[in-house]
């Protein structure tokens, strides 16, 4: 396979990002390393650093357009990778927190300077005046018992989808209630149809694999389409597509819109984002194949076929994390042999116009 280059000495998670021209790439080694996708699978990495001690990285995020990178471990570090692109010696690598327990998905909003965390907690790490401000948002007491294990924000920054290890999807409005005068939402903030949800429990059909393998990164998606906004998750049969509905314009509530599946089990991956005004494309993750699937949001509803498809090397081998650069169609896949699997315009390119860019999922994520 040309497309497949071992990484890291070890076995068990491997994460990877994939976004513009690199790759970025993390082990249970605590290595952080970048490569270029032109000279991949030859070319040894840029630069390689142990950012996480003897703990594994467990989230990867690449903005290759900002030369920034962040990642996670099970150290609960996370920690900012800057100037990427230079040369070894002049890459900054520095913590912007510590949070009490692992760190298991992470999303990065560039557009509005945010980090999403995700663990025992779900908080928001969002740059005021050239700093960093920490803070936690409130959650229902029964989706709280469990760790985060996914989340996604919707292409208007406005509504977050978490699901957690006990199979529970929550959404949320993004605006976090102020603490004091000065964490005040800005006006944009208050504003939208999603300012005002009520954060509820939905649905309880994320797959049960988040339960007992946490080695693997899980992903689902949030994307805005020509009817509404649509959630990807990633159950234990098949990828379940639902349309978004808010009651009162506070209440959200999930309508089953179509399912996604690969003729295999495992799921652990939805990466969705808009191809045009009606289109859609997913990427779908198991632990042993990835698939490619077109969507289209016409009057009779949701349709969709498969684009392409992808076994991996051996029953013995199972994916480990997702990744979609949605502004080429790449995909990367990390395998749990420490390998990484680059696929080449495995997906369709996300949509473009020349006011917005390119429209993803509304935030990079570790496995987006």
């Amino acid at each position: 396979m040309s497309d497949l280059r071992h990484v890291y000495e070890g076995s068990g998670l491997t994460r990877v990002c994939v976004d513009g021209q690199h790759v970025i790439t993390g082990g249970s080694d605590g290595v952080v390393a970048l490569f270029l996708t032109k000279r991949w699978p030859t070319s040894s990495a840029l630069w390689a650093r142990k950012c996480h001690g003897d703990s594994a990285v467990t989230c990867a995020v690449l903005d290759d357009k900002l030369s920034l990178a962040i990642t996670a471990g099970r150290d609960g570090r996370v920690v900012l990778h800057e100037r990427i692109h230079d040369a070894p010696e002049s890459v900054s690598s520095r913590d912007l927190c510590r949070l009490k327990g692992e760190v298991r998905c992470l999303l990065y909003d560039a557009p509005r300077k945010r980090i999403f965390v995700g663990g025992n907690a779900f908080h928001c790490l969002h740059m005021r005046e050239n700093k960093y401000e920490i803070s936690t948002y409130p959650l229902p007491s029964e989706f709280a018992a469990s760790p985060i294990t996914a989340a996604s924000v919707s292409p208007c920054g406005q509504l977050i989808a978490l699901a957690n290890t006990a199979g529970q999807i929550t959404l949320l409005s993004s605006t976090i209630p102020p603490t004091s005068s000065e964490t005040l939402p800005s006006e944009e903030e208050s504003a939208g149809p999603y300012a005002k949800v009520r954060t509820r429990i939905v649905e309880r059909t994320f797959t049960s694999r988040s339960k007992t393998d946490d080695n693997t990164a899980y992903n689902l998606s949030l994307v805005q389409s020509v009817s509404g906004l649509f959630l990807f998750v990633p159950t234990s049969t098949n990828v379940s597509v639902y349309k978004v509905e808010l009651k009162d314009g506070t209440t959200p509530h999930l309508r089953l819109a179509t399912s996604l599946t690969t003729g295999t089990d495992g799921y652990h991956g939805a990466v969705a984002y808009s191809t045009s005004v009606k289109d859609m494309a997913c990427v779908v993750g198991t632990i042993h194949r990835t698939v490619s699937f077109k969507l289209s949001d016409g009057k009779r509803g949701l349709t969709s076929s498969i684009h392409r498809q992808r076994e991996h090397q051996s029953e013995e081998t199972t994916a480990t994390a997702l990744s979609v650069c949605v502004a080429t169609g790449d995909v990367a896949v990390g395998l749990n042999n420490g390998s990484i699997l680059l696929l080449p315009k495995f997906s369709k390119s996300a949509f473009r116009t020349k006011e917005e860019g390119h429209r993803g999922d509304g935030a990079r994520t570790g496995e987006e």
